[in-house]
């Protein structure tokens, strides 16, 4: 007779302490949409604007902007119409643009195609060097198109921004190499002490790009304080999907994203949530071929040049799903964490059906300034950004070919704590003199049908085993694969079996493996129950292929 028997991990979720800057219930731009949508509606047709796609709409269009700025008014763009745009664009204030049809099919749309300009629509000014009233109103349901165009640039790029909203966006760039937002200092336009970035939501937007191994980012910031990225879908971009430069207080989450060779990357800022997004890496549009890509989520340093600007730190990287898809060929790291501090990596999926990816799961590493002068503003690094107080846990790293947790560097790059627990990986890399590494399952789980033998590997950690028994039959759990102490974690870590009895009725006997040893009988569990046991590997009594019994549920548990 034969039965089947199941083993899975228990991943618990893991709790972190809740951090002082905590989301709003909530979403932030909702509070920031005006009711009344400010002052008077004007439609562009009021100054010209055609919108037949073939008409250059730009002085109209720039009439229209202009008025709404200074008259805190709302600028319309007609539904179903599309607006040639040959130059760049300017709004600020308290103005408003809307196209007003709710279908993103029938969105009045801005189709830019202005030569070499690199930012195609300015936020905040009038004119290069010609800042004016921050803007703080609303860009809703409207579509925005590259058609053409010789530069590297963005579309919609903020100067002067505090509180603006960016909702609701269907934007296009087809093979030019345009992202749909982006901020920075750029002083042949405006002097760097003149910009303001503060509290701008980007939310439920929809951005394409066929850009292949080109193109800038699909959402990007830099300088800012107060940013939420929500809700929105970004798809084929040939860079980062999300870009995060020298920001603080910033909330990436339930973005849904693709990327060729992108990441969500957050570098040199602080207090950032990236928390439930959905990144895979896609193939080139064009080509239909996968290449190589370095990480899908990137916490980190911008350059290895002169830099003074602050460490990443206080990042918190939650509830994310990550996918390599068959043919992909990542490098680096799914997670890559660089010469960070306070950071916290906790219940992510990582899926790899790739045997091509060479990548880590979950990488850390000091970050080296080879080229030049890091001044850390907090003092504590010189030339070097070491690794600060980094939690790893309850993540799973699983699909067809599992990827492992590892950290390289010297053991003097590693400070405060660094603790790897109730993870699933193919295997466990860290050896810094300050790991906490423990309760981790490493290797595939395993479902062994028709047998009577139950097998794991339990090397760099141990974890909650779930022994799942589907029938009556006799089964014996065979002793633990590669179970050595090594030097991945601490002399004595648990190792927990649960048995579940799935069954109609009883189970047959359970015959444990030489290397367990019990403190007496084992009864197992009625049908609909279960029953735990707890072992300590017992190179903590100097044998290091040995698993000793340490407590047991004396009773049934149900299911």
């Amino acid at each position: 007779m034969t039965r089947s028997v199941v083993l899975f991990v228990a991943c618990c979720l893991w709790i972190v302490p809740a951090l002082s800057w905590a989301v709003d219930p909530q979403p932030y731009y909702l509070s920031l949409i005006p009711a009344n949508l400010g002052g008077a509606s004007i439609s562009v047709a009021d100054h010209g604007a055609v919108g037949d796609g073939i008409t250059d709409d730009t002085i109209a269009i720039q009439a229209a902007l202009t008025q709404c700025s200074k008259q805190r008014s709302t600028c319309v763009l007609q539904t179903g119409k599309i607006y040639k745009i040959t130059a760049p664009l300017y709004i600020w204030g308290e103005a408003n643009l809307f196209s007003w049809e709710t279908s993103t099919t029938a969105f009045g749309e801005l189709a830019f195609s202005a030569g070499s300009a690199p930012y195609l629509f300015n936020i905040g000014i009038s004119g290069n060097h010609k800042p004016e009233q921050p803007w703080s109103g609303t860009m809703k349901n409207i579509g925005l198109r590259v058609t053409g165009g010789t530069a590297w640039g963005r579309i919609l790029y903020f100067w002067r921004v505090n509180g603006g909203v960016v909702t609701g966006t269907v934007g296009d760039v087809g093979t030019y190499p345009y992202s749909l937002t982006s901020s920075g200092n750029d002083n042949a336009y405006l002097s760097g002490n003149d910009a303001i970035r503060k509290n701008i939501t980007i939310s439920n937007n929809v951005f394409h790009s066929t850009g292949g191994d080109l193109g800038s980012e699909g959402i990007g910031m830099g300088s800012c304080d107060g940013l939420v990225i929500d809700s929105n879908t970004i798809t084929g971009v040939g860079d980062d999907v999300i870009g995060v430069h020298y920001c603080r207080n910033v909330v990436i989450r339930d973005n849904t994203l693709t990327s060729t060779d992108g990441r969500i990357f957050a570098v040199n800022s602080v207090n950032v949530k990236i928390h439930d997004n959905h990144h895979t890496r896609v193939p080139r549009g064009d080509t239909g071929l996968f290449i190589p890509g370095i990480a899908l989520i990137y916490i980190g340093h911008e350059m290895h040049t002169t830099s003074g600007f602050y460490a990443p730190e206080n990042i918190d990287v939650r509830g994310n799903t990550l996918v390599y898809p068959a043919g992909a060929l990542d490098a680096g790291g799914a997670i890559t964490i660089y010469g960070a501090r306070a950071v916290t990596v906790s219940n992510n999926t990582i899926l790899n059906h790739s045997s091509l990816v060479t990548a880590h799961g979950i990488y850390t590493a000091p970050w080296e300034y080879s080229e030049g002068t890091w001044t850390d503003p907090t003092g504590l690094d010189g030339q070097t950004a070491r690794v600060r107080d980094i939690t790893i846990a309850g993540n799973q790293l699983v699909g067809a070919y599992p990827l492992s947790i590892v950290q390289t560097g010297p053991t003097a790059s590693y400070l405060g704590t660094y603790t790897v627990a109730l993870n699933i990986s193919q295997g466990i890399g860290v050896s810094s003199s300050n790991r906490n590494v423990g309760m981790n399952f490493t290797g595939q789980p395993i479902t062994a049908a028709s047998s009577t033998l139950v097998s794991f590997d339990a090397s760099h950690g141990t974890g909650h085993v779930l022994i799942d028994v589907n029938d009556g039959s006799d089964m014996t759990i065979t002793n633990p694969t590669n179970p050595a102490g090594g030097p991945y974690y601490g002399a004595g870590v648990p190792l927990v079996l649960t048995i579940r009895n799935l069954s109609s009725g009883p189970l047959g006997s359970i015959t444990w493996g030489s290397h367990y040893k019990l403190a007496g009988p084992f009864i197992a569990p009625a049908s609909g129950h279960n029953r735990s046991i707890t072992f300590q590997n017992s190179s903590v009594y100097g044998v290091s292929d040995q698993w000793r019994e340490t407590s047991r549920t004396e009773a049934d548990v149900p299911n």
